[in-house]
């Protein structure tokens, strides 16, 4: 009778103790996925050739009528494009691995700031009109090519910062590049979306991925497919001699 009542309160107090891990379990903080520092594996820059004068000889008394169309280089802006290869692990504080999680389809957002610092990702809004104001003031942007001009869409999917939501259209100051070298029509489903976000601090760039999507290029002459394409502005008096540091961030799922 003695090891019957033992054998039960054995397996009382094993009862006992697995509902309360349970519950410390399930009482633990979320831990949301925040951006990473990305590991660089290719990396080449190019840019558009320089187009040769147009010259004429006329004969003298005679009147030439010219009509010039150029295509110019913007040096106020630059792209990037690029795949993006990942998986989800589980490493303790030296990157040793227990298990990880291979993603055939990556996902999730491509980040780029001019601050050294990792930024506030829990303080990340959408921009507004006076954080776009200062950016184009810091910029010296006043042309057709201002930033207020180039993110001038309001469309654009769901997407999430470090498990912060934000609802599709939630942002003012949208775009997306180019495909097949032509502009994309505005909707919720175009291709290589890009948002412009502020943590309180410092101005983000953020490019929503594809999964091997034809980009800017024409694609049957080309046929590259890429993860994501985006656009960040330049110090346009100073590109080609001190162009400005970007940051990079990747953040799957």
């Amino acid at each position: 009778m003695d090891l019957e009542n033992k054998t039960l309160r054995n397996g009382l107090f094993i009862s006992v103790l697995f509902i309360i891990l349970l519950i410390i379990v399930f009482l633990l903080p979320v831990v949301n996925a925040i951006p990473q520092g990305p590991t660089l594996t290719s990396n080449t820059t190019e840019s558009a050739p320089a187009k040769s004068a147009h010259s004429r000889a006329d004969n003298g008394g005679t009147i030439t009528r010219i009509n010039y169309d150029l295509q110019q280089q913007d040096y106020a802006w630059k792209a990037y494009v690029g795949n993006v290869t990942g998986r989800l692990t589980l490493d303790d504080s030296s990157n040793n691995t227990i298990y990880d999680w291979t993603m055939s389809t990556v996902t999730g957002e491509v980040y780029a700031t001019r601050t050294s610092g990792t930024p506030t990702w829990a303080s990340v809004v959408c921009a507004n009109d006076t954080v776009i104001a200062a950016e184009q003031t810091y910029f010296s942007m006043s042309g057709i090519d201002r930033i207020n001009l180039t993110f001038n869409m309001t469309s654009h999917q769901q997407f999430e910062v470090a498990g912060k939501n934000f609802p599709q259209n939630d942002c003012n100051y949208t775009t997306s590049t180019y495909i097949n070298d032509s502009a994309q029509s505005e909707s919720v489903n175009m291709y290589f979306q890009e948002v412009i976000l502020y943590d309180g601090s410092n101005t983000i760039y953020i490019t929503i991925m594809e999964s091997d999507e034809i980009g800017y290029e024409t694609g049957s002459a080309e046929n590259n497919t890429y993860d994501f394409q985006m656009l960040v502005p330049e110090n346009e008096s100073t590109s080609q001699t001190s162009p400005l540091t970007y940051y990079f961030y990747v953040e799957l799922g």
